[in-house]
C-alpha cells in the first residue's frame, strides 16, 4: 500500500495524496485493530464502529459485539451499553493518535457530547459524514458547543459522490455553526498524529 501511494505521488505531484486507513473498535476496553507502531507510517488514522467487524477476543463477542448488534437490529435501548460504548470511544481516543472519529452515533449509540469533549482535549476531529449525521439538530448543537473541530467527509462510494457534503452544510446552516469550526472548509486539517510527531521532533514543521 505504501509503495502504491509513493508511486502515485510521483505520477501526480500536483496532488497531495495521503496514506490513511479507517480502523475499527474491537474491544469494549478501547482497543482498535491497528498497532500503535503502524500509526507512524500513516498520514491519517480514522476510527469508527462497524458492526460487521467482529472483535479479536472471544469475551468481547458477548461484552461488546453481540449486545450492540442486538440493539442495532431490534432498535432497543440500554443505558449500560450506552455508557460502555462511550467509555470505549474515550479510551481509544486516549490510547491512540486517532485523527478522526468517523460517523459518531451511527451503528452504535454513544454520548456524542462526552466523546466530542475527549476529541477536543486530545486534538481528534469529529467527522460530519456526507451520507448521514446520526444526531438530532439539538444534539448536534450541543456537540458544537463543546468547541470540538470537525471535518466534513462525503463518504463517497462512487466517483460522482466525491465531495458531496450537502447534508453536512445543510445541518451546519440549520443550527448556525460557524464554518471556522470545520477544519477542512477553507484550510487543510492539521492531523493529530502529525502534531505529536512534530512535538517529538520527528517531523519538520
Amino acid at each position: 500500500m505504501e509503495r502504491d501511494v509513493e508511486a502515485l505521488r510521483k505520477k501526480y505531484p500536483e496532488i497531495n495524496i495521503l496514506l490513511g486507513i479507517e480502523t475499527n473498535f474491537n474491544s469494549h476496553r478501547g482497543f482498535i485493530d491497528l498497532l500503535p507502531s503502524e500509526i507512524s507510517a500513516l498520514d491519517v488514522v480514522v476510527c469508527g464502529y462497524h458492526f460487521m467487524v467482529k472483535p479479536d477476543r472471544f469475551k468481547d463477542v458477548f461484552k461488546f459485539w453481540l449486545p450492540n448488534f442486538i440493539q442495532q437490529v431490534f432498535k432497543t435501548k440500554g443505558q449500560f451499553m450506552y455508557s460502555r460504548n462511550t467509555d470505549m470511544y474515550i479510551k481509544a481516543i486516549e490510547k491512540y493518535q486517532i485523527d478522526v472519529v468517523s460517523h459518531p452515533n451511527y451503528g452504535i449509540k454513544i454520548d456524542v457530547v462526552e466523546v466530542a469533549k475527549a476529541c477536543k482535549h486530545f486534538g481528534t476531529y469529529f467527522e460530519l459524514n456526507g451520507r448521514r449525521i446520526s444526531m438530532t439538530d439539538e444534539l448536534f448543537a450541543k456537540v458544537v458547543d463543546t468547541g470540538v473541530e470537525f471535518v466534513a467527509n462525503s463518504d463517497a462510494h462512487r466517483i460522482e459522490e466525491i465531495g458531496d457534503v450537502l447534508i453536512v452544510t445543510e445541518a451546519i446552516d440549520r443550527i448556525g455553526m460557524p464554518y471556522s469550526q470545520l477544519a477542512n472548509w477553507d484550510n487543510l486539517p492539521v492531523w493529530r498524529s502529525k502534531k505529536v510527531a512534530r512535538a517529538l521532533g520527528h517531523l519538520e514543521i
